[in-house]
């Protein structure tokens, strides 16, 4: 174990799991052991990476925190490693399981509700991307104002529940952390998508735009004002 943790801070993690693992057949009731080499295997995946070994690190990193999990079935470490390893691997639905497990475990973990938004938010997306390509369209972040009735539709029924999910998670995220830059301008994200599904009312789409915008704009104040902060206020 003294070694494997070693090897881990050197960043030599090949080794590290050579030691982790013999120390977990020493010892293979050990979930501290099945825990770092878990761990270790979870920093071999790279993120967005669907190569077949990253794919094989977070399997082999998922079984493991799983077989701690099926012990301890409410601990929130756990259960976020895990999110995090099918994040990484683009695996989003099994991520959002996992982190709405976090949720039911702790309401107020800010970063769970931030990462199911951000979650909601990617799979609008894909989603707006796909149907509106179809329709010979790119998005124009201002609701897509010239897409036909039938890509509205379509758009209305891919991502109503995931804008309506996303843009309560993010809120939320806020509620929990004034000030949370990263919530904001995914907020400002959020009500952009919100904007696609507004098929005949043009009042609504430019609503949301506008809350989108003012969302953005609140996020650089934000960043801005944190900036001057740091540096006493000088430009």
């Amino acid at each position: 174990m003294n070694k494997g943790v070693q090897a881990f801070k050197k960043q030599q993690f090949d080794k590290a799991i050579e030691d982790f693992d013999k120390a977990l057949t020493l010892n293979p009731s050990s979930d501290i052991a099945r825990l770092y080499l878990g761990t270790t295997y979870a920093q071999l995946v790279v993120p967005d990476d669907l190569s077949a070994k990253s794919l094989k690190n977070a399997q082999a990193a998922i079984a493991l925190f799983q077989v701690v999990l099926a012990k301890k079935p409410s601990d929130v470490n756990t259960l976020k490693q895990i999110a995090a390893v099918y994040y990484a691997i683009q695996e989003y639905e099994q991520a959002k399981e996992f982190q709405l497990r976090v949720v039911a475990q702790d309401p107020a973990d800010v970063e769970a509700e931030y990462t199911i938004g951000v979650i909601d938010w990617q799979q609008s997306y894909r989603n707006a991307n796909k149907i509106l390509g179809d329709a010979g369209l790119k998005d124009d972040g201002l609701g897509n104002a010239i897409k036909d009735e039938s890509s509205c539709h379509k758009l209305q029924d891919a991502n109503t529940e995931l804008v309506r999910d996303g843009t309560e998670r993010l809120e939320r995220a806020i509620n929990l952390r004034p000030g949370y830059f990263d919530a904001m301008a995914y907020l400002n994200l959020m009500y952009r998508r919100k904007a696609d599904l507004e098929c005949i009312d043009e009042p609504g789409r430019k609503a949301d735009v506008e809350l989108a915008e003012q969302w953005r704009q609140r996020a650089i104040a934000l960043r801005d004002g944190s900036s001057n902060a740091g540096n006493g206020g000088k430009q």
